[in-house]
């Protein structure tokens, strides 16, 4: 990719993300759709008490728990919920990123936000690089932020660290061996069995 087409990208980016914040950073779910979507408060995690009044302005509070958010983080889990749930509803992407944020949060994989989300062979569009491929849906940027706000997916319990895509992966091993969750526009969510 040229240095033309890194700066073009970047453009637009930026500016969806400047619109997004400008007119609706944290918008609200369709009414169809706010049913089903609940904040992490109501659902299953107490809300964190961070107060981001004197975190450098490179940083996002977190309302999971999880610490402070960087835009490089940011960037990343907007083009990681986009790329997995691409076309689909937002209710769709807050539960891919609601799996990330679990797997933050959880005790299983670390408290490095960035090592979680760029691990090989755990979201394929993000370590493959094909994620930065797709034009980002405004839906997306607004799911990543809602994540990082505490909403989640009534169905996705806490310890939903998993999701598969049956008709994009041969790779059956996930749905072997966790335990299944729900279904969401055809991907498909799993927690580690109950003992």
């Amino acid at each position: 990719m040229t240095k033309e087409k890194k700066t073009a990208h970047l453009v637009k980016l930026l500016i969806c993300i400047l619109a997004v914040l400008t007119f609706s950073l944290f918008m609200e779910a369709t009414a169809g759709e706010a049913e089903n979507i609940v904040s992490v408060e109501e659902s299953y995690v107490e809300a964190s008490s961070n107060d981001a009044s004197d975190a450098p302005d490179d940083l996002f509070p977190d309302a999971n728990g999880g610490g402070a958010v960087t835009r490089k983080e940011t960037d990343i889990l907007i083009h990681l919920i986009n790329a997995e749930a691409y076309g689909l509803s937002y209710k769709a992407k807050v539960a891919v990123g609601q799996v990330v944020m679990n797997r933050w949060t959880g005790p299983y994989y670390g408290d490095d936000l960035l090592a979680i989300m760029t691990a090989p062979y755990q979201f394929t569009p993000i370590y493959d690089g094909s994620a930065y491929e797709k034009e980002i849906e405004p839906d997306s940027i607004q799911a990543a932020y809602a994540v990082l706000k505490g909403t989640g997916v009534k169905e996705l319990t806490e310890d939903t660290y998993y999701f598969v895509d049956p008709d994009f992966t041969e790779d059956k091993t996930i749905e072997q061996k966790m335990e299944f969750v729900c279904e969401i526009e055809g991907i498909h969510f799993y927690k580690p069995p109950t003992k």
